[in-house]
């Protein structure tokens, strides 16, 4: 069996990810503008993060499906930002997904086929 530590990584990478998201999202109060328009983009910008965090929450446990989830946003993101054009932008936006994708997967695959390697 996996120790439990080794299975809350990726989750944290993925929660250290969705802080980020909201940190940046802060900048919607720079506009000038009323205060409820203010709010309202705030809210609109970490809509991203709130879905991220409401997918870890239902399928934690379940690390095929967070692995293959996550595989797949990190690929639609890295259609949107490309690593050879903005590489500091794929570094933020898209390597934290890819890495939590990898290590999911790889604790699926290590806990399923444990029994071969001990």
């Amino acid at each position: 069996m996996i120790d439990r530590r080794l299975k809350i990584i990726p989750s944290i990478i993925v929660i250290a990810y969705v802080l980020f998201l909201a940190i940046t999202s802060f900048d919607a109060f720079q506009e000038e503008s009323v205060l409820w328009r203010q709010f309202g983009l705030f809210i609109f910008y970490n809509i991203p993060g709130i879905i991220l965090l409401f997918f870890l929450s239902a399928f934690w446990q379940n690390l095929l499906v967070c692995g293959e989830f996550f595989l797949v946003l990190s690929g639609i993101l890295s259609l949107c930002f490309s690593p050879w054009q903005a590489a500091v932008t794929w570094m933020l936006l898209v390597l934290p997904l890819l890495l939590s994708a990898i290590l999911y997967l790889l604790l699926y695959y290590w806990e399923k086929h444990y029994q071969f390697f001990s």
